[in-house]
């Protein structure tokens, strides 16, 4: 008869310190999770489920955003490489969509689950890859009325 997963759990957990009383895990929540916040992501936080293709179905509109940025290979559905290195995948999750983005300092992990959302992430990645168009509206640099 095999032991339960409680019990098997209980036989690696450290052993207590005499005296002192058990330190309780705190469970973040969804909102406050480094991949719902653009944060770098823990090691200890990385394990999420890739997209499956549902997941890429609901995220069609964002990946054929992000097959527009030269420089970009998508191998498989929804993972993209820029040269031979990976750059971008998508993750689900039951607290949403989710996109690791590769940039110069690492892995960032972004929330896809907004149309709001899904534009920041095409262009965070036409950044980090130089593509990025220039800007328009406010604040976009004007051109030079000189005239010859």
């Amino acid at each position: 008869m095999e032991p339960s997963p409680r019990i098997v759990q209980d036989l690696f957990a450290p052993a207590p310190i005499a005296g002192s009383a058990p330190t309780p895990t705190p469970t973040p929540t969804p909102a406050a999770t480094p991949a719902a916040t653009g944060r770098r992501i823990p090691a200890s936080e990385k394990r999420m489920k890739h997209a499956g293709e549902p997941a890429l179905d609901a995220l069609e509109d964002v990946l054929q955003g992000i097959r527009r940025i030269p420089d970009l290979t998508e191998r498989k559905r929804g993972i993209f490489y820029k040269r031979a290195g990976a750059f971008l995948h998508f993750h689900e999750d039951p607290a949403g969509l989710f996109a690791d983005l590769r940039e110069e300092s690492g892995w960032r992990r972004l929330r896809v689950s907004t149309r709001a959302e899904r534009r920041a992430l095409v262009t965070a990645a036409r950044r980090v890859v130089g593509n990025e168009p220039p800007a328009r509206g406010r604040g976009a640099p004007q051109k030079s009325k000189r005239r010859a």
